[in-house]
């Protein structure tokens, strides 16, 4: 299991340096989305703890680390759903537009 090291010693990971743990974070959330969360704030917490759960099985650290640890994933998950839902909120808003503006 690799370890997460804010300092990078001996190979370990660290957010932000090596894509593997977003990669890691993304497609454990996207193979368990089932709702329409539009930000992170909407997902309910059985879901974020099950995510979040999945993802200490996958990495370790110093528990000195935890908090920084937690803050990253989330933030990962924070910016990875915006994007996942920002097209379709665009689309949303245009197609709203489109109907409001036909006069039939």
């Amino acid at each position: 299991m690799p370890l997460l090291h804010p300092q990078r010693p001996n190979g370990t990971l660290w957010f932000g340096i090596d894509d593997c743990i977003r990669k890691d974070v993304v497609s454990t959330y996207q193979s368990n989305f089932w709702g329409p969360w539009w930000t992170y704030r909407m997902v309910p917490d059985e879901k974020k703890v099950a995510w979040w759960t999945s993802f200490l099985q996958q990495y370790y650290w110093d528990p000195k680390h935890h908090s920084q640890v937690r803050f990253q994933w989330e933030q990962i998950l924070k910016s990875s759903i915006r994007d996942l839902e920002e097209p379709h909120q665009k689309r949303s808003k245009t197609n709203s537009e489109n109907a409001s503006s036909n006069p039939d």
